[in-house]
């Protein structure tokens, strides 16, 4: 009886001293689920996320960040220029229009966003999902257009670069959008205003101009120059002609 009643205080007293961390494991518990289901609430989920978490970074460092499950993403590369503790980088999928082809469309946001300064993307696209020519394929942040550089290719990605002087949270979409190109139209003379009980000016005719017509009878030949002697004979039958 005395072993049995000394085995039972000893799991009683055994079970008070685990007490404490159970506890403390159940409210650790108990927390995460209620940030959890808050953050959810604060973000709601259309797709695809990813999530990059800083735990320290020193001003002046450089950062690699590995992006998965987003389309289109494979590096951010970022400068700090100030210290993080604690921080995150979020990558989530989202419904953004576009007029056009789309590849991949998310947004990248972050609390620490100020702190972050040039910035490096390396995006990989998949070949069989890509709807258009792959020299065509830009990427649009908050509807603002940039042309990757074209880095390599293999059997089923091409890779492209993309260097950005700060750090930009937004809406990103990996595409084409639709060139429209507007319809130039000739536009028409404005009507010269009449003034009243004036009559409209008529545009001037330019006169033609008519050669004098040949004398019935006679020919226009140019008149042959006479010699000495036949000038002579003119001029002694005009002396002549008043003496008939």
């Amino acid at each position: 009886m005395k072993k049995r009643s000394h085995r039972k205080f000893m799991n009683r007293r055994e079970g008070l001293r685990h007490q404490p961390f159970w506890t403390g494991l159940a409210v650790i518990f108990l927390l995460s689920t209620i940030t959890l289901l808050t953050w959810q609430r604060e973000h709601p989920l259309t797709g695809r996320v990813a999530i990059q978490t800083i735990a320290y970074l020193q001003a002046g460092q450089q950062e690699l960040f590995e992006v998965k499950n987003i389309p289109g993403m494979q590096y951010l590369r970022v400068q700090i220029k100030e210290t993080v503790k604690g921080g995150k980088i979020l990558f989530e999928e989202k419904n953004i229009p576009l007029q056009g082809k789309e590849y991949s469309k998310f947004t990248i946001t972050s609390e620490h966003a100020n702190s972050f300064g040039a910035t490096e993307l390396t995006l990989k696209v998949e070949k069989e999902k890509l709807s258009f020519s792959p020299e065509e394929l830009r990427l649009y942040i908050d509807a603002a257009e940039f042309q990757p550089l074209f880095q390599k290719q293999d059997e089923r990605y091409y890779y492209y670069f993309l260097a950005l002087p700060s750090f930009h949270a937004g809406e990103y979409v990996i595409g084409r959008e639709d060139k429209i190109t507007p319809k130039i139209v000739a536009p028409e003379a404005p009507p010269v205003p009449e003034t009243p009980g004036q009559e409209p000016i008529a545009t001037p005719v330019p006169a033609e101009i008519q050669e004098p017509a040949n004398i019935a009878g006679k020919a226009s030949y140019p008149r042959e120059k006479l010699t000495f002697w036949e000038n002579f004979w003119e001029k002694f039958k005009k002396w002549l002609r008043p003496l008939e």
